[in-house]
Formats: structure tokens, C-alpha cells, sequence
């Protein structure tokens, strides 16, 4: 439907709705531009100009919805319609009116030249040219991640990084498209466009597991908002009546009773977690008991958004059977197909589910989203294969759609426009999306290799499983919060199987434990080398203290001496003099004694010396002997070092 769209097509939309603000208004833009690109003739039929629109701009549009355009007074109007030949005919003066074809050839030019970016961000990653038919896949697929096609090509991974890639101008050019893509997807289904900006219709959606843990924010904040944009649009249209119920299968109920249950496994026995869903349920759980509390606060936040469970029973009654769509023949042909082999439990839950969606309908529901009664809202790409499966009534719209077509519809029945970025809902953000598609990539990627290590837990060696796991775990932090500056060891995480990072991480390991043992080497070097020093500096000190110590004695002994001289003098000449003086007096009798004192000084000073020389070494070996006694044990990894 939107995949033969061209980007500048749906960009075109947007750029006419900002400058438009009238869908009819915008309509008449892409007849005229569609008109004007026609051979040199001015009268067709309805079915000729929807034809001219869908083929130069590569649309679907109704011709029903072109009829309604046409009847429309708008200013722009240059047309009359002629009675007697059923054709519209549009004046000369419509050259004047090329503001679409213009502004078309423009936006071409532009998303020509993106795509050529990617084609060499592509290269350079996959250090190859790429062939013709490569390009042409590539701009499917890019075609697709912008389109929010539900098929992943094979280069979706790139062009996703691409995306995270681009500067602001550029994202701000495909935020267009995807903002086109909404009030492209709203007329082709909007039977009458008289009524875009009301919702009259009652419905019911049921919602899945994903969705309701998006709400709890088990998932992630990013999750969490993009969920409250579609919480706030339903609350919106329930602001007068309740036209929107939002509901849960049992299936669904099982599933997070399940859940929670593996949840309280977890805790008890150890186990690695597989997701960010259960690393936020477990976080600050001590016990089982902190399981069930978290269990009991996640249904009362449901209760809180009257969200509630489905409590039909009677499914499977005979006056029920005309609407179901499941026989023995669909489960042999889901056996058959490859894809779905090793989901076949999955797969049962998700028939059920799009199965009660029928019956619920009882052959009622409209062709459109706002009328379509009965609508399974799930982000599981089984869930659209397995849909398209199933014999439904083509009368109808589909059995289920994806959070992000649910919120564009709600979004353009309710005509909220694009001019406040502000508060335009998160998923319309392409850069977020493509940050979401890597994250959901790594999920897959994680889970298939928990399942992988489970299913072949011998081919694992103890260390190898406890690498496996440690990478698992890092990598399921990572999804939550992913750095798109190392884009590279995202991109090689999603193609390296579980045993080969396994063994990747035991050589790291490795390699770290010997660089820690060398480095660990080199700190004892330095250490030594710093003791040596140490040592070579408390002798320093002695050193020091005994010269000192000397010079003081000396000083000491000196100043005794020349004392003792002196007094010995003044005796000599009290003994020749008859004229004794009261000095010579003292001096004799001082000189006895102070021989003496002088002496004992001596040999105090000398044992003063002797003592700080002992308590000098003492204080060294106590300072520096458990230093020189840790460090005898690395004598050998010092040689080898050295």
C-alpha cells in the first residue's frame, strides 16, 4: 500500500499540510500537480485524475476520496464539471497552480542525494562496492524502516545506524516523511474527511504483553513515553464519553503471571536475565515476596488506566462459529513454514488471540480504523504474518495493527497538526525509531542466545559459560541505553555468534591478567625503587644527627676546657700573687671539682651519642623492615621484569 511511495511523495504531504492547514485544500494541490503532468488535454473523469495522482506521485488514494476533493469550494478551485460529459474540466490558468510539482522535484533532488549518503555509509561498513541490485534492495528496505514497513530487509541494521548518523537538517527532512506517511495513511482511510477532528465510534483495543510493561516502564523510559502518547490520545476521546475501552485477553494474563512467576525463579535460583523487562521487575527485589508486591502495584497501575481484562467466555459457542477463523488445515501450513518452525507455541497464543478479534467483531466491523469495533494492538511481526494468513472478511479492516499505526490514526482523526514539535508524539522522531529498531535487533539477538546457551549448555565449558553469560548481561544493559558513538561494536555484536564472543571474551581476559600481572610487576619496581630512595634517606639523616651530634660534643667539651684553663690560670697566679682576688678564690676552689664534672660529661656525652645512634638505626629497621619484608616475595617477578 505505502511501500510504492515515493519518500519525496510522502514528504510532500507534510510540506503542503504545514503551509495548507486544509486536507482538501492539499488534495487539490497533488490533482492539479498530477494534471499538469498529464498530455495536452484539460476534461477527464473522476477515475482518469485519481489515476494521473496515483501514478505520478505512486499513490493509493480512493477515487471516492478525489470525488469529494473536486465537489469541494475551495479558493484554490479551477475547475467546472461538465454535466453532459461526467468529466471534470480545469481552465488554462492551472499553469499558475504548479506549487505540488515544484516543490515535488525539490524534495526528489533532496532525498536523492540522502540516499546516495547511505549508499557510501553502506560501503564504507561493508568495505565493498555494492552492486545494482544491491542498491535497489537498499532502497527497499530504506524505503521500508522509514515507511514503517513491518518486513526488516536484510540491510535494515545499517541503515538504522545510518539514520542515528545523520546531522539535525537531515533527520529533520525524513521526520517529514514520516510525519507525511500519518496524513497520507488518514485520507486513504478516512471514508469521509468531514469527520477529521472528531471521533464518533465506539472501540475496543486489546493490547499485549509489550504494551502494558511500556506502560509500567518495565521496558525502558523511552517505551514508557511513546505508550503515554497513545494513553494521552485515548484520554483525549474519552474526555466527553467513553468511545475508547482499552482491554487484555487471558493469553495475556497468563503471559505476565508467567512471567512474573520466572521472575521469582530468577531471584531464588540466580539465573542470568535475558531483558530489560527483567532486570527492572528484579531491581531492588530481595525476596520472592518483592516479586509479588511489584506484581500487585503493576495491576493496580492498570486499574488506575482502566485497563482491564477481557472476561468473555463464551468463544467457543456455536452461535459463534460462523466468525471463527481458526481450522486444523492453518496449523499444518504454520509447520510448513520455515520462519515459524521454532514458534509454534507462539504462534497458537497469537491465532487465538487474532481469533477472538473476529469473533468479537460478529462480521460488524468498517473498513477503517476509527470504525473497525475490535482491534489487537501488538508490535510482534508473527503477529502480522500469521494475519495475513487467515481468511478474514476483506470488508473489514485488519484484525490487528501496530502501536505506531494506532497512535498516527489517533493522531490525524484528532487533526492535531504538526507545528508544535513540542508536543508531537515521541515515535515521529526517526531518529528515535531507528534507535528503537537496534534496540529491539539486540533484544532478538540476546534472546536467541540465552536460548541457544540453554539448548547446548554441553557444547559450553564452565569458563566459556560464564563469559557467555557476563557478555549477555553487559549487552542487555546496553539495549536500554545504547551509545551510537561505537556503532562498530554494535554491528559486530549482532553478527558474532554466543561461542565466538564466548572465546573472544576468554582472550580478553586473558590478555587483561597479563597486563594486570605486568603492571602489578612495574608498580613493586617502582615501589622498590621509591624504598631505596627511602633508605638512602633515613641514612642521610643519620648521618646528619652524628655530625651534629659531634660538632655539640666538641663545642661542649671545648667551652669545659677553656674554662677549666682558665680557672687553672687564676690559680697559678693566686699562688705567685700575695694580693688574692675574690675570683682567683672560686676559681681554685671550682677547678677540683670541675675536672670531675668535667669528666662525667664527657662520658655522658658519649653515651648520649652511642644511644641515638642504637634508637636512629632501630627507628629505621622499624620504619623500613615490613616494606623490604613484603616486597622479598616479588624478587622473582622483579628479575624476570628486569
Amino acid at each position: 500500500m505505502i511501500n510504492n511511495c515515493t519518500l519525496a511523495s510522502i514528504a510532500l504531504f507534510k510540506v503542503l499540510y504545514d503551509r495548507k492547514k486544509n486536507i482538501y485544500s492539499l488534495l487539490y494541490d497533488f490533482i492539479i500537480g498530477a494534471v499538469l503532468s498529464s498530455p495536452d488535454k484539460r476534461s477527464f473523469t473522476s477515475l482518469e485524475i485519481t489515476n494521473f495522482v496515483n501514478d505520478y506521485y505512486k499513490f493509493e488514494i480512493p477515487e471516492s476520496v478525489i470525488k469529494t476533493v473536486l465537489k469541494k469550494n475551495i479558493p484554490e478551485k479551477i475547475h467546472t464539471f461538465n454535466l453532459i460529459e461526467k468529466k471534470y474540466v480545469f481552465s488554462a490558468e492551472m499553469n499558475m497552480y504548479s506549487e505540488a510539482i515544484n516543490n515535488y522535484k525539490d524534495l526528489q533532488e533532496e532525498y536523492d542525494s540522502i540516499f546516495k549518503k547511505l549508499i557510501l555509509y553502506i560501503e564504507s561498513k561493508k568495505k565493498t562496492n555494492l552492486s545494482i541490485n544491491d542498491k535497489e534492495l537498499i532502497k527497499e528496505t530504506f524505503y521500508n524502516v522509514l515507511l514503517d514497513s513491518s518486513v526488516a530487509g536484510e540491510y535494515s541494521t545499517l541503515i538504522s545506524m545510518f539514520l542515528m548518523s545523520l546531522d539535525t537538517v537531515s533527520k529533520e527532512k525524513l521526520n517529514s516523511i514520516r510525519e507525511g506517511i500519518i496524513i497520507y495513511e488518514g485520507v486513504i482511510y478516512t471514508p469521509d474527511l468531514n469527520l477529521i477532528g472528531t471521533w464518533r465510534d465506539k472501540i475496543v483495543f486489546f493490547l499485549s504483553t509489550e504494551h502494558l510493561f511500556h506502560l509500567a516502564g518495565y521496558n525502558g523510559e523511552t517505551y514508557q513515553k511513546i505508550f503515554m502518547d497513545f494513553i494521552n490520545l485515548v484520554k483525549e476521546i474519552n474526555k466527553n464519553s467513553q468511545l475508547i475501552e482499552l482491554k487484555f485477553f487471558s493469553e495475556t494474563k497468563t503471559e505476565i503471571e508467567n512471567y512474573f512467576l520466572s521472575a521469582q525463579n530468577n531471584l531464588e535460583k540466580r539465573l542470568p536475565i535475558e531483558s530489560s523487562a527483567m532486570e527492572n521487575i528484579l531491581k531492588n527485589c530481595c525476596s520472592p515476596s518483592d516479586v509479588l508486591i511489584k506484581k500487585s502495584k503493576f495491576y493496580s497501575l492498570l486499574s488506575q488506566y482502566n485497563i482491564k481484562e477481557d472476561l468473555y467466555d463464551k468463544y467457543w459457542a456455536e452461535e459463534n462459529e460462523a466468525y471463527n477463523l481458526i481450522d486444523h488445515g492453518i496449523y499444518e501450513q504454520l509447520k510448513q513454514e520455515k520462519s515459524l518452525q521454532d514458534k509454534q507455541e507462539e504462534c497458537e497464543k497469537l491465532l487465538e488471540q487474532l481469533n477472538k478479534v473476529s469473533i468479537l467483531r460478529q462480521g460488524n466491523a468498517g473498513r477503517t480504523f476509527n470504525r473497525c469495533k475490535i482491534l489487537f494492538i501488538s508490535d510482534n511481526k508473527t503477529t502480522f504474518l500469521l494475519q495475513s494468513k487467515l481468511a478474514s472478511n476483506e470488508n473489514q479492516y485488519f484484525l490487528a495493527t501496530s502501536l505506531d499505526s494506532a497512535i498516527n490514526s489517533l493522531w490525524f482523526s484528532l487533526n492535531k497538526g504538526f507545528s508544535d514539535k513540542s508536543k508531537l508524539p515521541t515515535l515521529f522522531d526517526v531518529a528515535i525509531k531507528a534507535k528503537l529498531a537496534i534496540s529491539h535487533q539486540l533484544s532478538q539477538k540476546i534472546k536467541q542466545d540465552y536460548s541457544f546457551v540453554r539448548e547446548r549448555y554441553s557444547d559450553f565449558t564452565e569458563e566459556d559459560l560464564a563469559n557467555g553469560y557476563l557478555i549477555l548481561k553487559k549487552e542487555t544493559q546496553k539495549a536500554e541505553n545504547l551509545d551510537f558513538n561505537n556503532e562498530n561494536a554494535i554491528l559486530d555484536f549482532l553478527s558474532t555468534d554466543i561461542l565466538t564472543m564466548a572465546q573472544r571474551e576468554k582472550e580478553n581476559q586473558s590478555r587483561k591478567a597479563k597486563i594486570g600481572h605486568k603492571n602489578i610487576v612495574e608498580l613493586r619496581y617502582r615501589q622498590q625503587k621509591d624504598l631505596f630512595k627511602e633508605k638512602m634517606e633515613v641514612k642521610k639523616k643519620i648521618r646528619l644527627g652524628i655530625i651534629f651530634s659531634t660538632i655539640i660534643t666538641i663545642l661542649i667539651i671545648s667551652l669545659c676546657f677553656i674554662f677549666v684553663c682558665f680557672g687553672i690560670y687564676h690559680i697559678i697566679k693566686s699562688l705567685i700573687s700575695e694580693n688574692d682576688t675574690l675570683l682567683g678564690i672560686i676559681s681554685l676552689v671550682l677547678s677540683i671539682p670541675i675536672l670531675n664534672i668535667l669528666a662525667f660529661i664527657k662520658k655522658k656525652i658519649f653515651v648520649y651519642i652511642d644511644n641515638m645512634k642504637k634508637n636512629t638505626h632501630a627507628s629505621y629497621r622499624k620504619i623500613l623492615k615490613p616494606k623490604i619484608h613484603s616486597f622479598r616475595e616479588t624478587g622473582k617477578d622483579l628479575a624476570e621484569f628486569q
